[in-house]
């Protein structure tokens, strides 16, 4: 079947709405994914325990980072290389073959690795687990046809389908009885139905097996998308190691404790820039070669994601002495203080989360790759080190790491798109003070009614709305203004 051209806007007007109406959509499907996610991650904490809840959440991590490199770059290339086709068939079958391969390796390193964990009993788990980066990588293709056409609308559905699924499979299986296992199954299903709803929604159909291993194609893919994935992997490799390092020095029960810790900030904010990644890369690419609208564009989304993860990141780190207690329970008390951690690690990854979306639009996704390179050398052994002072220590050290290379990124991309840092100082200045708003709120909520209890926890929440709100329509109103109406 002949696929239409990828629409482009021309003005700045209506890529600026098709930008609104895709964090819309793209908000929707994530809304919806993640209260799923939050509702099974509360239930399996309570249900399993830190120990058995550590050791899944362990084997969740690592699949979850081998999806982001198991299509070798190929979806990632869809969005950036013209629509073909023939280009479609060639990314299904690369990330067929490249999502294979990887289950093979993960069946094999699985037993060695629980071995040196004392942890045999749980191989099989783990090693079924991994079928969830095939039906993935399958379900990956229709999704970035979606994406190059900014088709955001339609992607809800895939979105919806996975998360909708894995949460009631993990909920309802859980309490069955099922233990980690529920969770096993629930990503499996959450996958299939993924990659169903996916192929659903685009007008493609792939031709005949034996036209898919178009080798010319093949390596065009790879020219591109490679880099951007293993980019990708570096990036999730940085936001995950620090659950090898603790799971490796301190053990499956002190994971457990980090997991709960790390899991609010990292759905309720670090989830969120992924959305704003969704969108911004294929709208960046969109106006490559366009120096102007490219500058334009990224200070307003740095502006956009900076409110974001000051407003929330700041609010979650006053109110953790009250998440914590009262979604997972008093035994995971350990937690707080690595919750207000990485609350504030989230804050630190918001001022640079969208620079590697430049990269890849630009055409120089190695430059990515490479800073992630230079993270991942400097981090791991600071996260080692930082176990001295247990998980606490670790967490700290994320956010102070994250510091160091939200400058060092900031840098590049200053240089990328020819951006000075007293631009982007004066984009991220209202951000950071309705951070202060937020906490201030939380913090007169926490005060006005004590707990911990889930009344402490509402009245937490509407104070930092309501501070935070104010402190953003008094500084930042024009923010309002784009976000609404475009």
């Amino acid at each position: 079947m002949s696929s239409p051209p990828t629409p482009a806007p021309t003005a700045s007007a209506p890529l600026a709405t098709t930008a609104r109406k895709g964090f819309a959509w793209q908000g929707a499907a994530f809304v919806l994914a993640r209260l799923s996610l939050l509702a099974s991650t509360v239930v399996l904490a309570r249900v399993l325990g830190p120990s058995d809840y550590g050791l899944i959440a362990f084997g969740l991590t690592v699949v979850t980072a081998l999806n982001v490199v198991s299509d070798f770059g190929a979806s990632q290339a869809i969005v950036y290389l013209p629509r073909l086709p023939r280009r479609i068939d060639a990314a299904l079958a690369q990330g067929i073959l490249g999502s294979v391969l990887l289950v093979a390796a993960w069946v094999v390193a699985v037993p060695f690795l629980l071995d040196w964990l004392h942890k045999p009993d749980d191989t099989l788990m783990l090693q079924v687990l991994s079928l969830v980066l095939i039906f993935t990588s399958i379900g990956q293709v229709p999704d970035a046809v979606l994406r190059k056409s900014l088709q955001f609308q339609k992607r809800l559905p895939g979105e919806m389908a996975r998360g909708l699924s894995r949460g009631v499979v993990a909920i309802t299986l859980a309490l069955m009885g099922f233990g980690a296992w529920s969770l096993v199954w629930a990503e499996i299903i959450g996958s299939i139905a993924y990659a169903i709803v996916c192929w659903m929604m685009v007008d493609h159909r792939p031709g005949p097996i034996r036209r898919w291993v178009d080798v010319p194609e093949i390596r065009k893919l790879l020219g591109f998308g490679l880099p951007a994935a293993v980019n990708g992997g570096l990036a999730t490799v940085v936001l995950n190691v620090d659950y090898f390092v603790i799971i490796s020095t301190l053990g499956a029960t002190a994971l457990g404790f980090y997991f709960v810790g790390f899991r609010i900030p990292e759905l309720v904010v670090l989830s969120v820039f992924q959305v704003f990644s969704q969108v911004t890369y294929p709208l960046y690419a969109h106006v490559n070669g366009q120096p102007a609208r490219l500058r334009r564009g990224y200070l307003v989304s740095m502006r956009i994601q900076a409110t974001y993860g000051f407003g929330v990141g700041v609010a979650i780190a006053v109110a953790s002495p009250v998440i914590v207690p009262v979604l997972f329970g008093q035994r995971y008390d350990a937690a707080v203080p690595v919750m207000a951690a990485i609350a504030v690690y989230a804050v630190f990854r918001s001022l640079a989360t969208g620079a590697v979306d430049v990269f890849k639009a630009v055409g120089r996704p190695k430059l990515g790759m490479w800073l992630g390179v230079g993270r991942i050398v400097l981090l791991v052994p600071a996260l080692f080190l930082a176990t001295n002072w247990g998980i606490t220590g670790v967490a700290v050290a994320q956010a102070v790491m994250a510091l160091l290379f939200t400058i060092v990124t900031q840098q590049v991309v200053c240089r990328v798109v020819h951006l000075s840092w007293s631009e982007l100082l004066r984009a991220l200045t209202p951000a950071a003070l309705v951070g202060v708003g937020t906490g201030a709120g939380a913090l007169l909520g926490m005060v006005l009614v004590p707990g911990p209890n889930w009344w402490t926890l509402i009245a937490a929440g509407l104070g930092s709305v309501v501070v935070g709100g104010a402190a953003l329509l008094l500084l930042d109103r024009d923010i309002v203004r784009k976000v609404l109406r475009g």
